[in-house]
């Protein structure tokens, strides 16, 4: 959804940075730590990273597929089972109590990209005079 898209994203490249801030520190860590094995610190700092990726790729499977990736293959392939995976992961990444919010944001996509892949839609100058923009707030 539009409105978690830029928290995630920013938890995403918050993770990135701390990674590195973490494999540094870990790299000094292990130089100053093993003091018998010179040289061999990086050692510890791959095996630090891979104690972190762990949980990462054996929690990955149970992730809902991305909702506007899902609109984008169904759009383009045309099939009407992977619009309703669509909606199903929208209403799990909102929440079952704002299914009418996440049926909103499943039509926004949808609209959004099937003009966007539709040739004959149009002129691809818009005017958005009337349009206000919602950043989710309510």
């Amino acid at each position: 959804p539009a409105t978690l898209r830029g928290l995630l994203l920013s938890i995403k490249e918050a993770f990135i940075v701390g990674g590195i801030l973490f494999g540094s520190a870990a790299g000094w860590a292990a130089d100053a730590l093993i003091p018998s094995l010179p040289g061999l610190a990086w050692h510890a700092t791959y095996a630090a990273g891979l104690l972190l990726a762990f949980p990462l790729l054996s929690s990955s499977p149970f992730l809902p597929e991305s909702p506007r990736w899902l609109v984008l293959r169904a759009v383009a392939t045309g099939d009407a089972q992977l619009l309703d995976d669509a909606r199903k992961s929208f209403r799990a990444l909102l929440g079952s109590e704002s299914a009418t919010k996440a049926d909103a944001e499943y039509d926004a996509v949808v609209s959004s990209l099937s003009c966007s892949l539709d040739p004959d839609a149009g002129s691809t100058e818009s005017t958005h005079e009337d349009e206000q923009l919602d950043f989710g707030s309510e």
